[in-house]
């Protein structure tokens, strides 16, 4: 019985330490587009090209690299393509590709999706100039999406294939293969990066970082007056118990006591978010 109980944490214990992934493909106008079409690409870990390596996390809050991903606000780091939306779209982002293609044979066997517990946000800045590609994500940052306990498009039980995930299933993007948001309706019309960000923390004293950006050009009459504004890197510190505890707030499956890190999400003129589904499925 020991020898079972033993084999299933670490189990456990070795699934969630090699368990990497990226949001490389905008979803808009019902569609997912291709890896990196819209979603600015990533350099590998230590430089390395293999998929291992470009899925790796980042753990620095401090670094420039939890804006959108490792060297992905660096100078040069050209996209090309800018996907257009109007403010009041529904729009989201799906995991993958690359997938890693080491750790747990159960997860290789599954589609790309987030392999980790904790929560996750959207947000967006606006480029000072009409040139998207140059902006480098030092402007102001505000958030437009918070998901921590279960939603209508959280994925449940579904991929529920692993020894412990009755504990991670509280948080609602575990496990999900995308996932979607509406940009608020009186956002103001411009050139912004779209931000995803989901974060793991394995313990009090790292954190694993998922973040990418789309580009977008939002289209609309605007109104509104986002904030509060942040910068990123700033908005977290090393040691944060908002961001270094969350994982184990959750494992109670009790959210009362949990507290997202600010800022505060905006939403426009729109008092309460729609409970969206998936909108692609995948095969």
């Amino acid at each position: 019985m020991r020898l079972l109980l033993f084999q299933a944490v670490a189990t456990i214990i070795f699934a969630h330490c090699s368990a990497h992934y990226v949001f490389g493909r905008f979803i808009f106008n019902n569609t997912i587009t291709k890896t990196w079409e819209y979603v600015r690409p990533v350099d590998g870990y230590q430089g390395k090209t293999n998929d291992d390596n470009i899925v790796w996390p980042n753990q620095d809050p401090l670094s420039e690299d939890i804006r959108c991903g490792r060297n992905a606000s660096a100078t040069g780091k050209v996209l090309g393509k800018t996907a257009k939306i109007n403010a009041g779209d529904k729009v989201g982002f799906a995991v993958g590709d690359p997938k890693m293609t080491f750790g747990s044979p159960v997860w290789q066997s599954l589609p790309p999706h987030v392999l980790h517990p904790g929560p996750g946000s959207v947000w967006l800045s606006k480029a000072p100039t009409d040139d998207l590609d140059a902006y480098k994500g030092d402007g102001d940052w505000f958030k437009i999406l918070q998901v921590v306990g279960e939603e209508a498009q959280s994925p449940g039980k579904l991929l529920n294939t692993m020894a412990g995930d009755e504990i991670d299933l509280v948080w609602g993007m575990y496990q999900a293969q995308s996932w979607n948001f509406t940009i608020p309706r009186t956002t103001p019309p411009g050139k912004y990066l779209l931000r995803m960000e989901h974060f793991y923390s394995r313990s009090p004293n790292e954190v694993q970082f998922y973040t990418n950006c789309a580009q977008v050009e939002i289209m609309g009459p605007g109104g509104g007056t986002p904030g509060p504004l942040v910068k990123i890197p700033g908005v977290y510190k090393v040691g944060q118990k908002e961001v270094y505890a969350a994982t184990n707030s959750g494992l109670t499956g009790n959210f009362s006591t949990y507290l997202p890190p600010a800022p505060s999400v905006w939403r426009g003129d729109d008092p309460k978010p729609e409970a969206l589904k998936p909108q692609v499925a995948f095969s």
